[in-house]
């Protein structure tokens, strides 16, 4: 017992006299206290948002991550006409109940970043299982579809990479995604590179259709904060179409991060 009690006391004492964070987040600490409550009892929240008057992320934790996250849409964009937060609180021991500890801030940024695994993407419809993405894949560049290696390597905060993604619902869109990290939490935030149509109406502009995601080491589980907005026309089946889909996006793009533990 006292030799384990100097070892963690060591273990401390360089973690301090090395500039390393030594705990991690508080989930009770970094969300209201209502939020709390809910995520514990039911692991998720979903808020929907529709042609509001202000923009309010109402589900946001309280980091340095997430309030960079809440700043990635222009503001000379106006308010989004529909976006849509999920967060979920994960036990890590339901993502390896073996070896809980291995489910980390270092895991997690390298499945964040593990873009081609987002091929053939499956999420539910009406009870019925479709594929999201029929292709997902790292590009050369914002024109250049020429297919490259996913960004798992190295650090990753401040990487770049853009992505093409063949949206069952939308086609083809190439992405820049921006990545963010700290010591105890990740962030993605994946815009779109240019102008996205349906049928010969243009519905989104460059930089309009934007993935967020929030990844933060909490103790025992792991937080995930999730955002999808977009501008569209006030045309009434273009509205109802984005607004139906974006909550089975984030889903399917939560099980996808899910499934890589």
């Amino acid at each position: 017992m006292a030799e384990n009690l100097k070892k963690k006391i060591l273990l401390v004492a360089v973690c301090l006299f090395s500039g390393l964070e030594v705990f991690a987040f508080s989930a009770r600490d970094i969300v209201d206290s209502s939020i709390y409550d809910k995520l514990v009892s039911d692991g998720k929240i979903q808020v929907n948002h529709f042609k509001e008057k202000t923009y309010e992320l109402k589900l946001l934790p309280k980091t340095e991550l997430s309030k960079k996250i809440s700043s990635v849409w222009p503001s000379e964009f106006g308010i989004p006409v529909i976006y849509v937060e999920n967060l979920y609180l994960i036990p890590k021991k339901n993502l390896n109940s073996s070896n809980p500890q291995s489910v980390n801030i270092e895991k997690a940024s390298r499945v964040i970043r593990s873009v081609s695994k987002m091929d053939k993407m499956p999420y539910i419809d009406e009870g019925v299982e479709k594929i999201l993405y029929k292709e997902a894949y790292c590009i050369a560049g914002p024109r250049d579809r020429t297919r490259v290696a996913d960004p798992v390597d190295g650090d990753i905060d401040g990487k770049k990479a853009y992505v093409l993604l063949n949206d069952k619902s939308l086609g083809k869109i190439n992405y820049v995604l921006n990545y963010f990290g700290k010591e105890q939490e990740i962030a993605a935030d994946f815009a779109n590179c240019s102008d996205v149509y349906v049928g010969p109406i243009k519905c989104v502009e460059t930089e309009q259709l934007r993935i967020n995601l929030v990844v933060m080491d909490c103790e025992e589980d792991l937080m995930v904060y999730m955002l999808v907005q977009t501008k569209v026309p006030a045309i009434s089946f273009l509205e109802n179409k984005f607004y139906d889909t974006f909550s089975k996006r984030l889903d399917a793009i939560y099980r996808w991060f899910l499934k890589q533990f």
